[in-house]
């Protein structure tokens, strides 16, 4: 799967958006694996 996680920041605000809107988001564990790779990117940022 290319980019389930998307990240961007702007005027130091963190934007993380779920990018599976074929399967509605559904969970799985690659989505969760990105999402907390993503959280703690913004956590460092």
């Amino acid at each position: 799967m290319d980019d389930v996680v998307l990240y961007e920041v702007s005027d130091g605000i963190a934007k993380i958006t779920l990018n599976r809107p074929d399967q509605m988001n559904a969970w799985t564990g690659e989505l969760s694996d990105e999402l907390q790779a993503r959280l703690g990117e913004a956590d460092r940022d």
